[in-house]
């Protein structure tokens, strides 16, 4: 795959890595970014994170909180309706500005409203800085820094795997594989299984944060995703 850095400059080669999310598990076998966001006063230490939307008034709204700041929970229609709002405002976005885990966090709560939102967002939180330090640590490059560098896709795809799977226990789920659980975001974070592509949006977000390019692939009887860097 080549990656063009702009006129007169030659092209570098780039390469991917897949993550297979099988219901098996993680393992290092399955594995791709869309960085950006809005810094938000709201969120913890006003980091930046790519889970910010446009509100239909044009401004932006914190994944963690209703239109002027209130807290959000989804018991009662006028507070579901809010939600549909709040996804068609992402339904408006380009692909490349959908915040995916607060996306899918919204259309789970619509399903199970009992979910608590704020201990999934803790979650993804913890989650979100586990990475970034660990990435530190391995000498990967993030945000900015990410777009130039020539990390290789396998230590990054790898990276994810051992965060996800390794660290935090996200599997799938032999049991019951079918159940609706496994498909709502939600009930994966509390329950840390769930279908390959849950799975696969949890390791999207954990791109955004990161900087790097990592996208859901279509591919048959399978969800894989394609994390990219540099040649291995």
């Amino acid at each position: 795959m080549a990656h063009h850095k702009g006129p007169g400059r030659p092209a570098r080669r780039r390469g991917g890595q897949f993550l297979q999310l099988q219901h098996r598990g993680l393992g290092r076998r399955g594995l791709s970014d869309r960085a950006g966001g809005q810094r938000c006063g709201t969120c913890p230490g006003g980091r930046d994170r790519p889970r910010h939307f446009g509100s239909e008034a044009g401004g932006i709204v914190c994944g963690g909180q209703a239109p002027g700041g209130r807290s959000m929970s989804t018991g009662t229609p006028s507070e579901r309706a809010a939600i549909a709002r709040r996804l068609e405002a992402v339904g408006r976005l380009d692909d490349d500005a959908i915040p995916i885990a607060e996306t899918a966090l919204l259309l789970s709560a619509l399903d199970h409203p009992t979910a608590d939102p704020a201990k999934a967002r803790a979650l993804l939180e913890e989650m979100s800085l586990a990475t970034e330090n660990e990435a530190m640590a391995r000498g990967l490059k993030t945000g900015v820094d990410a777009a130039d560098a020539d990390d290789g896709a396998r230590d990054r795809a790898v990276l994810i795997a051992d965060i996800l799977h390794g660290r935090y226990g996200f599997d799938g789920d032999d049991e019951t594989y079918d159940h609706d659980d496994n498909a709502s975001l939600a009930r994966v974070l509390e329950r840390r299984r769930g279908l390959p592509v849950a799975l696969g949006v949890l390791a999207m977000h954990l791109g955004e944060t990161l900087g790097w390019p990592v996208v859901g692939v279509n591919f048959p009887a399978h969800f894989l995703i394609r994390v990219e860097g540099g040649m291995d």
